[in-house]
């Protein structure tokens, strides 16, 4: 199930297939998204813009939606790639994918429904005051930290993804608390890995980043973003 569904209108905007009070417009040539309410002035949902990591930001929703949204080539290599992985449930599944009237340069939208983040990109505990994830939720004593067994048994997927993207040569390169969902709104849910915009091959980031940021350096600072998420999932610390 969907929190929306959505169509192209002949003028190339995204709009709900529920109510034409709600429609995303895509300005400029960046992934800046705006959310409008129609002309009558109808609002049938709140949102709020999340920085997703790379160029990408979560649209989320009330009712738990959200969208991811970007354009260029950067997101069609990541839509290759949640393709290439979509087996694995360590990754968030993706739903389908909307080609405006740009074309396939043109906007992107990847449509899915999940649970809350365990961070926020940050790391910072201030950011996590202010925005809602598994941390905010510990911090204000709704549910417990998890046992080191328990913590491992919700990061699995993750660890296997990885594992997985490391065999094939890959790297995410931008792995942080706030990528990381539960698969639904259920505490007791596994997390996924919500996008994989930075993922490139592993040593990609050598040319930009200098010597010595090889693929062994790029896979190793992956497992260090997830040993970090780990253990704020253990003592509740913002990281």
């Amino acid at each position: 199930a969907h929190a929306q569904m959505w169509r192209v209108d002949p003028s190339g905007r995204l709009v709900s297939r529920l109510t034409d009070a709600l429609f995303v417009a895509v300005r400029g040539k960046g992934p800046q998204v705006v959310l409008q309410p129609a002309a009558d002035g109808r609002q049938s949902q709140m949102w709020s813009l999340r920085p997703a990591g790379g160029r990408c930001f979560l649209v989320a929703s009330a009712q738990d939606g959200l969208v991811l949204e970007a354009s260029g080539a950067e997101v069609s290599r990541e839509l290759g790639l949640l393709a290439r992985w979509a087996a694995e449930p360590g990754l968030v599944t993706l739903r389908h994918a909307v080609v405006g009237a740009a074309g396939p340069s043109g906007p992107i939208v990847i449509v899915d429904r999940h649970g809350k983040p365990l961070g926020v990109e940050s790391g910072l505990e201030a950011d996590v005051r202010r925005e809602d994830s598994v941390l905010r939720d510990i911090a204000d004593a709704k549910i417990l930290p998890l046992s080191s067994v328990e913590a491992a048994k919700q990061l699995l997927p993750v660890a296997l993804l990885l594992r997985r993207m490391h065999a094939e040569g890959y790297s995410h390169n931008g792995l942080h608390s706030g990528l990381l969902v539960r698969r639904t709104a259920d505490v007791a849910s596994p997390f996924c890995v919500a996008g994989l915009a930075s993922a490139n091959d592993a040593g990609a980031l050598e040319p930009e980043l200098g010597e010595g940021c090889d693929a062994a350096w790029c896979v190793t600072r992956d497992w260090r973003a997830f040993a970090l998420s780990l253990a704020s999932l253990m003592d509740g610390r913002a990281r």
